[in-house]
């Protein structure tokens, strides 16, 4: 036992004195897509074109980016990966809730495609690309410091 308490000690110690551990204070500057679903229940998103992707990152239920017009139109698979790059970085604490909304723009509506809700992982070293798969869409996200 009390070479196990030891050698866990240790381990905190090195791995503390070397820098690696989990960082308080980081920033979100992207989000990515993988993946997303191309139609709607097997109806095209748009009845004459591919889908024009709008995004809206929530920061503790507070509104912090869209992307107000889309950036990728008629976008079809052949362009994926994308990345939704933001006019400035998004300050996060290990607490930050964070949600993700993916719309489809249309003339006069947006039709919701996807959303994910969740909070940053245990960051050890930045930069750091995050995936996550939600029930339809594949997201990624990029951290970095401050």
């Amino acid at each position: 036992m009390k070479l196990f308490v030891f050698s866990f000690i240790f381990f905190f110690v090195a791995c503390t004195e070397s820098g690696i551990n989990n960082l308080k204070e980081f920033n979100l500057s992207q989000v990515g897509l993988n993946s997303f679903p191309y139609s709607n229940m097997g109806k095209p998103w748009d009845s004459l074109d591919a889908p024009d992707l709008i995004l809206e990152v929530y920061l503790n239920n507070k509104l912090s980016y869209s992307s107000k017009e889309s950036q990728y139109v008629n976008l079809n698979y052949l362009d994926l990966p994308i990345w939704f790059n933001f006019d400035s970085l998004l300050y996060l604490e290990p607490s930050t809730l964070i949600k993700v909304k993916l719309f489809d723009m249309d003339s006069n509506s947006r039709d919701l495609i996807d959303t994910i809700e969740f909070q940053p992982p245990f960051i050890f070293e930045l930069p750091l690309i995050e995936n996550i798969t939600s029930d339809t869409t594949t997201w990624r996200f990029h951290y970095v410091g401050k």
